[in-house]
């Protein structure tokens, strides 16, 4: 059956090359059903190059269409003229995206010295088929010039992932997993992981306001305003205190972006059912108090990694031990420190400065640096312009893109995954396109 569903999702990628309209819908829609590597063979094989590399999922395989069509229509020039006569530049080399090629070629450039060859190359050739995914998503914004399409595509499909795991929450009847979070009190719905959930969900509520924003329609908002509740109760079911604290982070700095009335009014819903849930949850409240100790205190288990990853760093200060090499350094270098086989670094500032030194780590906050220009830029710009103007939509689609990569970011420094997050190079695809779209009218 597995291999019959594989044909179905072949199928599934030819249809949507021949309607590329709908590839950014479902390669967001497909990255967030982590389940479906169940529904798929496993080619074992291909785990003799790193963990995981064998499973198959519908993401991986829209990835991987959606690359295919940007690089045949490449190759085909299927590109608009007014779009070549605009551009001094191609897309690669915006400074989003050259610093972030610098970062994969910093790794790559690692297998030099690196502790472990095999893991830096297929680190390198993970990030460089994200980098291309990146400026696939680019390609097809620019072609549909829908700049609303993402962020819709980012609140439908995550009211439902939520409603998934709000019925998982008040059912106790999980999809998946349930083995491993029932017993705790927490739902994954979709997701392997519960605390990716929650960072899914928080894109997922960011782009729900800016569509609450951005939409004329009173249905739309109100619309918007359960989704946003719905995704408020799915985010505290997930029961992940980091999701909890970047949520209420980037949510306050989405106000302080964009003070508007409409946004207050849909955000003090989310609040007030937030509170009612940890008031009567007793898991919730446990969570929360665990806060109160500090995350350290509330994730003892990870004390042993950032320890081993800070002192890799001072051994290895300009370089690292190359990229890709924490796990293995670790496991021969750190190996009395290992709990419960956990050996994989969950803070990605860590991970970098061990694995790629200062280097890394320069490359990095040049990376975040230039993630503020665009949004700063939008700002002035629709400033200068008023209240009434259609910059107001780009600049409100502008601090999504940000506070989304922020939220990423963060979250990273728990669940290690950032430049290795497929939803960040969508969403930095987007915020170049947007931005290139506006300044062509």
């Amino acid at each position: 059956m597995d291999w019959v569903i594989l044909v179905l999702a072949l199928v599934l990628v030819i249809w949507s090359w021949k309607n590329p309209r709908y590839l950014l819908p479902l390669l967001i829609a497909s990255l967030s059903l982590e389940i479906s590597c169940t529904w798929f063979p496993h080619l074992a094989l291909l785990d003799k190059l790193g963990a995981f590399v064998g499973i198959i999922d519908l993401g991986r395989i829209m990835v991987l269409a959606v690359i295919a069509y940007y690089l045949a229509a490449r190759i085909k020039k299927r590109h608009r003229e007014w779009a070549l006569a605009y551009y001094r530049r191609p897309v690669w080399q915006n400074t989003l995206f050259l610093i972030a090629a610098l970062y994969i070629l910093a790794g790559l450039l690692s297998l030099v010295w690196s502790v472990d060859p095999l893991k830096t190359v297929v680190t390198a050739v993970r990030l460089g088929v994200l980098w291309l995914m990146g400026l696939a998503v680019y390609n097809l914004v620019l072609e549909s010039r829908e700049r609303w399409l993402v962020p819709a595509a980012f609140s439908v499909m995550a009211t439902i992932v939520a409603g998934i795991g709000v019925y998982e929450a008040v059912s106790s009847r999980y999809i998946w997993l349930g083995e491993v979070y029932q017993p705790i009190g927490r739902v994954n719905s979709t997701f392997v992981d519960a605390n990716i959930l929650a960072r899914f969900l928080i894109i997922g509520m960011l782009a729900t306001l800016v569509w609450i924003l951005t939409t004329s329609s009173r249905p739309g908002k109100v619309l918007g305003s359960g989704a946003l509740l719905l995704q408020t109760a799915a985010l505290l079911a997930s029961g992940s205190r980091t999701g909890w604290l970047i949520a209420v982070l980037v949510l306050l700095f989405f106000l302080i972006l964009l003070p508007r009335k409409v946004l207050l009014y849909a955000l003090a819903g989310s609040l007030i059912l937030a509170g009612i849930n940890i008031a009567f949850n007793p898991a919730a409240v446990g969570r929360v108090l665990d806060l109160q100790q500090g995350i350290w205190a509330a994730s003892l288990q990870r004390q042993y990694l950032i320890t081993a990853a800070w002192d890799m760093f001072v051994k290895h200060p300009l370089l690292g031990v190359g990229s890709g090499g924490f796990q293995k350094y670790l496991l021969t270098n750190y190996s009395q420190l290992v709990q419960n086989g956990i050996s994989l670094s969950h803070t990605a500032v860590l991970t970098t400065a061990a694995e790629l030194g200062i280097l890394g780590l320069s490359i990095l906050g040049s990376f975040l640096a230039a993630l503020c220009q665009p949004l700063l830029k939008w700002r002035r710009l629709a400033r200068q312009a008023g209240h009434f103007s259609a910059l107001q939509d780009t600049y409100s689609w502008s601090v999504f893109a940000f506070l989304a990569v922020i939220a990423i970011f963060i979250s990273a420094q728990a669940e290690s995954r950032f430049f290795e997050d497929p939803f960040l190079w969508i969403i930095l695809g987007y915020l170049v396109a947007v931005g290139d779209l506006e300044r062509m009218g």
